[in-house]
């Protein structure tokens, strides 16, 4: 019997988080699916500055700007990034000058 490797991402996020050993269903010998995990493999190689996220049922890039400060125009105000991917419309990374 071979073991069968799946991909744990996170349930809100899609960032690619571990690898683990699937279980086997001990009634039909099945592989046993862990929650907000795949069977298809992460990119064996990610561009500086980004995360592999799993969206539509394929893994894809994204930019990890947490932490860092960009100015939200909506509230004029530089903010902490909390989310993964490009600027929303409305973000920057300069306070607009005036």
């Amino acid at each position: 019997m071979s073991n069968t490797i799946c991909y744990t991402y996170h349930g809100t996020t899609g960032q690619y988080l571990f690898q683990e050993t699937c279980q086997i269903d001990p009634i039909d010998g099945g592989t046993l699916m862990p929650a907000n995990s795949t069977l298809t493999a992460p990119p064996s190689s990610i561009d500086e500055g980004k995360v592999a996220v799993w969206e539509n049922n394929a893994w894809t890039q994204k930019f990890d700007y947490r932490g860092q400060q960009a100015f939200n125009s909506v509230s004029g105000m530089f903010e902490e990034i909390t989310f993964l991917g490009d600027l929303p419309t409305g973000w920057s990374w300069d306070a607009p000058t005036e």
